[in-house]
């Protein structure tokens, strides 16, 4: 074969290309019919191989070698060479990594099984900074996500017995419970087995929801104070925490008190011997604009289903009534929800009605009816002990005798919240049915 060179005046230098070879490096020699003759060399770099043959050189990848280990072992470079170890395989039918010599014995659904005696798993971050730290994320990518949705799981699984399977003991999920943007809101639930039956033990969001019974074995603390012997965990009502308190029950006292009273007088049930009048003496309460209360005391959790009052004469216009939750002093503060009547067209005697649902009141915990008539002006009249507000003096504490009423503007509905800083003495309390 030739390779011909024209000069500029059309006549160029023909050189004759001989004596080449093969290897890893080729030499091509070029004969010149005039001038010298010149050495042009290919040279094979990394993996390249140059072949000659019939005046053809052939420049090729060289091959890679041949994988080490055995079939699915994941290739390595171990000393220069490629190789492969059953502590490091790839399953490509169920599409899996194994680290661990060890057969698996769960299902082959996970992407990523560690295996063994000695199966572990370290995440270490070496970042100096305070806000980092080594973390693991669960992103559950879903277009259209809705409340119940378990974003991700860590379930802990283990042998039943010798041979009886692999079953799920407990989990940890984290699940969607409301997904607007404006409102999100997640849960968290722990999950456990017992007797046989798997169900959710505790739940986590805006409270702690703890679904079975609590055996302490340490120190109870609220706010960060065991309390001393003799005291009792106590009510505060529904929005204050709890306190230790002597035991008697209730919320902080024995009795209702109001906080901005001057003379400091406490308030009992009226039909509580000795203190209150004999409740088969009646008298009357006229309610007029007005937010008027009578206490109300069970010594066992009771569950109702009506609730209802006397009229106590005169013209019959519409009132109502309902159930208040009660403050650290005792006083009326939160209505139940489903606990309010209304008598639109009320009866000259005994008037009635039934709740919605059930309501189930404490033992020992001081409970408030609070009444009102629900049209401006048409004043309502209400059968209640015959006890006008009057204390009375006992071991150097005064008890009042009536009842307790927010006189303040014009009432003709009852508030979800009451102002308690409108509380004051009031007149002789209500009559009160239960069924």
């Amino acid at each position: 074969m030739s390779y011909v060179k024209q000069d500029e005046s059309g006549g160029g230098d023909t050189y004759t290309l001989r004596a080449a070879q093969s290897g890893s490096d080729v030499d091509i020699q070029l004969d010149a019919t005039t001038g010298a003759d010149s050495d042009v060399k290919l040279k094979a770099g990394t993996n390249i191989t140059l072949t000659e043959a019939s005046d053809t050189i052939t420049i090729d990848a060289a091959a890679g070698g041949s994988p080490g280990g055995s079939n699915t072992e994941v290739q390595f470079n171990d000393g220069g060479s490629f190789n492969g170890d059953n502590g490091l395989t790839y399953d490509k039918t169920n599409e899996f990594l194994k680290l661990g010599s060890a057969a698996i014995q769960e299902d082959t659904t996970m992407k990523l099984h560690v295996v063994g005696s000695d199966a572990s798993l370290c995440i270490e971050d070496q970042d100096s900074s305070t806000t980092q730290g080594p973390s693991i994320r669960f992103s559950r990518i879903k277009t259209t996500p809705v409340a119940g949705d378990v974003l991700g799981q860590i379930t802990f699984r283990g042998e039943q017995n010798t041979g009886s399977g692999i079953v799920s003991y407990g989990s940890v999920r984290q699940e969607i419970v409301d997904p607007a943007s404006a409102t999100k809101t997640g849960r968290m639930v722990f999950k456990t087995i017992n007797s046989s039956s798997q169900s959710d033990k505790m739940q986590i969001d805006s409270q702690i929801t703890s679904l079975v019974n609590h055996n302490f074995q340490g120190l109870i603390k609220v706010n960060n104070q065991a309390g001393t012997a003799g005291q009792v965990l106590t009510s505060q009502g529904p929005s204050a925490d709890p306190i230790w308190a002597a035991a008697g029950g209730g919320g902080g006292s024995s009795f209702p008190q109001i906080a901005t009273s001057p003379s400091g007088d406490y308030y009992i049930p009226f039909a509580l011997p000795p203190l209150s009048y004999n409740i088969l003496s009646f008298s009357s309460t006229t309610i007029s604009d007005d937010l008027i209360f009578s206490p109300v005391l069970f010594t066992n959790d009771t569950t109702i289903t009506e609730m209802g009052t006397r009229y106590g004469g005169g013209t019959l216009n519409p009132f109502a009534m309902c159930i208040y939750e009660t403050d650290a002093n005792n006083m009326p503060l939160t209505k139940i929800t489903g606990s309010e009547i209304a008598f639109a067209t009320p009866g000259s005697s005994f008037n009635v009605a039934t709740f919605g649902s059930p309501i189930t009141l404490s033992a020992n915990e001081f409970y408030w009816v609070g009444f009102t008539n629900t049209s401006t002006g048409s004043n309502v009249s209400i059968t209640a002990v015959a006890s006008a507000s009057s204390p009375v003096t006992t071991n150097g504490t005064s008890f009042n005798r009536s009842t307790v009423s927010i006189f303040t503007g014009t009432i003709n509905s009852l508030p979800a919240t009451v102002t308690t800083s409108n509380i004051v003495a009031g007149f002789a309390a209500p009559f009160v049915f239960f069924a």
